[in-house]
């Protein structure tokens, strides 16, 4: 019994650690990405601002653009979150809220500027987007 629970210990410990390194990681590349913007981030710094070695960090997310993927759908799944919090107890039909949830797009992003110069300069950059599919 005793080396079952010394096996799921082990299995466990380092799954946990691997996800405290990718928030940390994702963390860091969030708040480099929307103050620098993405295109003036490298991933060396997203390694020196966390003290992760950079290949751990290419290791987890494998490119610049991947990492960047996941901040932007981590962005907009915070606002349709958001969203979807102020618009639920509303009793409006489809078009009235469609439009509800348009306004507060455009007020989270006027509050985070940041956030759209960072989905912006992203897409545009093809060198990174022509081999991959976003899926914002």
């Amino acid at each position: 019994m005793n080396s079952n629970k010394n096996l799921i210990r082990k299995i466990t410990k380092p799954s946990l650690k691997n996800r405290e390194i990718k928030d940390k990681i994702l963390s860091a590349a969030k708040n480099l990405f929307l103050s620098k913007g993405y295109n003036k981030t490298t991933i060396r710094e997203i390694a020196s601002a966390t003290g992760i070695n950079f290949s751990l960090v290419n290791y987890h997310y494998h490119s610049k653009a991947n990492l960047a993927q996941i901040v932007g759908k981590d962005i907009m799944d915070e606002m349709i979150s958001r969203i979807n919090r102020e618009t639920e107890m509303l009793n409006f039909g489809n078009a009235e809220k469609l439009y509800i949830e348009n306004v507060l797009t455009w007020i989270y992003t006027s509050e985070n500027p940041d956030y759209e110069k960072f989905f912006i300069e992203f897409l545009i950059d093809t060198s990174e987007c022509d081999s991959m599919t976003v899926n914002f």
